[in-house]
């Protein structure tokens, strides 16, 4: 798949993991220091596959799983205004509230100057203040495709809707 160009907002159809880790690793190239990336989709429709694009762009040298149990995965990124970048992927799937979130530490983090990319961001989104991106993985006509909206999204932490 060549290199795409990502005009926010946008629709892309990935065929296939590797191309659903490309478009997350050309994703990297936009984001900055703070950046938040909520990913939102169905059980098994990419989100991981997507963040090691992106880890992969942000020049993280170490194996990306999804943090199911642990919750928190803490990674040494870089991008080009800052050597290095602190970088998180945080899944939300096995919580029950926000204060969850909070007892681990999860609002320093999304205010912190790392880039933090949460799946399944649902009680997260209480704690984002501002803008972030939001990602959007939908299952596609057969069994590898996807299709992933990429867009900026503001919450002032209030509604919790992320709109």
């Amino acid at each position: 798949m060549p290199a795409i160009e990502l005009n926010i907002p946008c629709v892309v159809v990935s065929g296939s993991e590797k191309e659903t880790r490309l478009i997350g690793k050309q994703l990297a190239q936009k984001l900055t220091a703070g950046d938040i990336v909520a990913l939102f989709g169905d059980l098994g429709s990419g989100k991981t596959r997507f963040v090691q694009g992106i880890c992969s762009g942000l020049g993280v040298d170490e194996p990306v799983l999804s943090p199911t149990f642990t919750i928190i995965n803490h990674y040494a990124g870089e991008n080009g205004v800052q050597k290095t970048i602190p970088v998180y992927h945080i899944d939300c799937y096995r919580l029950k509230e926000t204060g969850e979130l909070i007892d681990i530490g999860v609002d320093e983090i999304l205010s912190s100057d790392g880039i933090s990319m949460i799946e399944w961001p649902e009680l997260a989104l209480p704690l984002i203040r501002g803008n972030y991106w939001k990602v959007i993985i939908d299952a596609g006509d057969n069994q590898e495709q996807r299709i992933i909206h990429l867009s900026r999204a503001y919450t002032d932490g209030n509604d919790g809707t992320g709109n």
